[in-house]
């Protein structure tokens, strides 16, 4: 018995200092990561800097930045964005260079070879090259800023810590690879849809090819509300003989491709004010910390007194979108022909290697080394001629000529907007912005309300004909870009009123100077307009309150579509088909609501819809090579799928079955998914179904901290066909709404907040607000950090 109690005792002991020895480790760790918050108050010498800046930050950590000239502005950001995001910042440079294996390990090696493929780490060390003098020295400036930011922690960021590694110093050309990351992000499909668009065309009558891949919908309006022409679609009488030809119980619904930012501008007859007002979401991945980082500017130029407010992208001294007081300005995913694949005209044959191209003079090598955490490095041949990089599809060659590799592509261009005064000096301004390339809507302190292309646009037409690859034509790198009085624009429609959802922006011959890179269907951009033309005297909040709206007339079609069939006879055998229609019927308010449980069954049996018409398309396709798809090669399959269901035509018939019994099959499909997660459909709601989960990266690896690392789930309202863009991980990544010249009364909120330290005060500050749908100030509110810059550091 003693012996017992003294093997009790010594477990106990044991148990006692392995749980002491736990909990110290985990206070040197919680003690470690909070040593790397920033500094937000106090007094601290740098040597970057002319003269002294002083930063103030309100309860959110919003910064309002004073300083004498610009370039001590471009420091504080810097230092700012560093102490604040540096990992974030370094994810951008690397994304964008193809080198995030160096710090994350060989699981991320395949995303680095795709991107080392177009060397933009080299392109960006050019570039420095060309840039004005004053660019540079901005971005000389920022990068000491930085550097300086992050001497200045007491401990290296806290993901920095995790990974037992240090973070590498930033440099010039690592601001040029932020804006590169951001081709990826707002480009990087258009290899694959032109892949996709590719093999239909290689297995399709060029009747078939227009009926699947139309150029424009029903839902298209041009940026100032002209109803688009729309040709009556013509279903080809007989469907090629693949057509919806295997079962599809394995095939999946359409693949979620991003829907990339509304935009709204509304003149001065429109508002309460009768002053402008210019309104801005932007849908892109949602992480934290959040993709932009808010900040306010006021500096001196000569014997004027400029104030900035907006939207930074850490990595980038510039402001994206936002006021300079005379002008406002605000972006969409312009969803242009930006790329070109070239078959290689030449005489080795389609077997010819890249080696053997090289031989015959057609192309450059460079090694490049992939360097991989823990391992040595990988080797890779990039095959590049001066139009873009080799690749080999399908026994194809190709070369992938990319508007993201032309010289002019990336630059500073975004600080010429800080000086514009009128909406025709910004529009001048638009061609000379190296960025992917995004339709600006615009308005000045003077009334005038504006739209046209921010970035570079090729100096081609872009038709149909030229959304496929190609086989003779020159690159976009080496072709000549549209000059500035060619672009396209719009400034002070008669309506008074701008609008974008990532459609179509115009009609005719002026669209083929843009092309379409995957415009989308229309439905968010028609929803915007239509409550527009509702409302009058509008404030900024209710400008604001349209990003909003969860309603379109997409979602009302696909119900008509599923009750036309649900007759008496159909639901006599099935009292699942019963249930599934009086919901349907009951919820004449279709919308993406929280309760909403007919938006649910809708969305469903479109995704079933979609299975049952081209989930064999889709199949053929990944065989061939993954991330292929008939929704990534034409986003408005929506409206070919509605003609097929509309007019039943006996030659497109899926698997031989009549089209009452595909559509039947699409609503039972519908029901088994739905069924997988609930006991019955009227308890379903569209807020249970589209929950967020908006987190840290590396929240996941941390079984002890990874819940400080997350915002809490919540259900959404919204949709991707609905103005008010949701998803669990990606969706509205801000929302603003600003007059220039009237910035006190602008509004803005967005997920997460400044900081993406877990520790900081302001980690999610104002993430609620953005979640429920309220705003704040645009501005910085109320003092409550002072942290003072002055010149004399080491």
């Amino acid at each position: 018995m003693d012996f017992l109690w003294r093997r009790r005792g010594w477990i106990f002991r044991t148990t006692l200092i392995l749980l002491l020895i736990v909990s110290a480790a985990l206070l040197t760790t919680w003690w470690s990561i909070r040593q790397s918050l920033p500094i937000l108050d106090g007094t601290l010498k740098v040597a970057g800097i002319a003269n002294p800046v002083k930063i103030v930050r309100d309860a959110d950590g919003v910064p309002f930045i004073t300083v004498q000239q610009r370039d001590d502005g471009a420091y504080a950001l810097g230092f700012l964005h560093a102490q604040e995001r540096f990992f974030q910042m370094d994810l951008l440079r690397r994304s964008a260079a193809g080198e995030l294996a160096a710090i994350l390990g060989e699981d991320v090696v395949s995303s680095d070879m795709h991107a080392r493929r177009f060397r933009f780490r080299a392109r960006a060390e050019a570039a420095l090259k060309s840039l004005q003098p004053a660019e540079l020295a901005v971005l000389e400036r920022y990068a000491a800023g930085v550097n300086d930011g992050m001497k200045h922690l007491a401990v290296r960021p806290f993901e920095y810590l995790l990974l037992q590694s240090a973070p590498a110093p930033w440099k010039p050309a690592d601001s040029l690879l932020a804006i590169w990351s951001m081709y990826f992000s707002l480009q990087g499909d258009l290899e694959d849809r032109d892949l996709s668009r590719s093999w239909l065309k290689s297995k399709l009558t060029e009747e078939q090819l227009r009926f699947l891949l139309p150029e424009s919908s029903e839902f298209d309006t041009t940026v100032d509300g002209v109803k688009i022409a729309v040709a009556q679609s013509v279903i080809p009488s007989q469907g090629p003989s693949w057509f919806a030809s295997t079962d599809n119980l394995l095939a999946k619904a359409p693949q979620a491709h991003a829907v990339g930012s509304n935009a709204w501008v509304v003149g001065g007859a429109h508002t309460k004010s009768g002053k402008p007002i210019v309104v801005n979401d932007m849908h892109l991945d949602i992480r934290l910390p959040n993709t932009w980082y808010r900040a306010a500017l006021n500096y001196r130029t000569g014997d004027k007194e400029r104030r900035l407010i907006g939207l930074t992208l850490p990595g980038v001294p510039a402001f994206v979108t936002g006021s300079n007081g005379a002008v406002a300005w605000g972006f969409t995913n312009s969803y242009g022909d930006y790329l070109d694949l070239i078959e290689m005209d030449h005489k080795l044959g389609p077997q010819a290697t890249t080696k053997d191209l090289q031989q015959a003079g057609l192309a450059v090598a460079h090694e490049e080394a992939i360097q991989i955490r823990g391992q040595p490095p990988k080797m890779m041949t990039v095959f590049e001629t001066d139009d873009g990089p080799i690749a080999q599809y399908h026994g194809k060659t190709y070369v992938v000529s990319w508007l993201a590799m032309h010289p002019k592509a990336v630059n500073l261009g975004l600080m010429s907007l800080e000086s514009a005064t009128t909406v025709e000096e910004a529009i001048r301004l638009a061609a000379g912005i190296g960025i992917p390339s995004q339709n600006m809507l615009l308005a000045d302190a003077g009334g005038s309300i504006g739209w046209t292309i921010a970035g570079l646009l090729p100096a081609r037409s872009a038709g149909f004909e030229e959304s496929f690859p190609l086989r003779t034509r020159q690159g976009l790198v080496t072709a000549p870009v549209l000059d500035v009085s060619e672009y396209p624009k719009i400034v002070n429609p008669t309506s008074q009123l701008l609008w974008n959802g990532n459609n179509r922006q115009l009609d005719g011959t002026h669209y083929r100077k843009i092309g379409d890179g995957g415009a989308d269907l229309g439905t968010r951009s028609l929803a915007i307009g239509n409550a527009l033309m509702r409302e009058s005297a509008l404030s900024e909040q209710k400008a604001l309150d349209i990003s909003l709206v969860t309603r379109s007339d997409y979602a009302t079609k696909w119900r008509e579509s599923a009750l036309s069939v649900l007759d008496e006879q159909a639901i006599k055998a099935s009292p699942l088909r019963q249930e599934f229609k009086q919901i349907l019927q009951r919820d004449t308010a279709l919308g993406a609501d929280l309760d909403s449980a007919a938006y649910v069954l809708t969305r469903a049996y479109a995704d079933a819809v979609y299975v049952a018409l081209f989930g064999a398309i889709d199949q053929q396709m990944s065989k061939q090579q993954p991330g292929l798809s008939y929704s990534l090669a034409n986003p408005r399959w929506m409206v070919v799928a509605l003609a097929l269901l509309d007019r039943h035509p006996s030659g497109w018939l899926p698997n031989g079955k009549a089209w009452r019994e595909v559509q039947l099959a699409a609503v039972d499909r519908a029901i088994k998914t739905l069924m997988a997660n609930s006991s019955t459909l009227s308890e379903l709601q569209w807020g249970k179904v589209n929950t967020s989960n908006i987190q840290h990266p590396f929240a996941e690896l941390l079984p002890v901290f990874g819940g400080a690392l997350k915002a809490p789930n919540q259900p959404m309202p919204g949709d991707d066909n609905v103005p008010r863009v949701s998803a669990p991980d990606f969706g509205q990544s801000e929302r603003l709404a600003v007059s220039p010249g009237n910035e006190a009364l602008g509004l803005f909120n967005m997920p997460g907040g400044q900081s993406g330290h877990p520790m900081s005060p302001y980690f999610l500050a104002g993430h609620d607000a953005w979640a429920n749908g309220r705003s704040g100030a645009l501005l910085p509110g109320r003092e409550k950090y002072r942290l003072t810059l002055i010149p004399g550091g080491l």
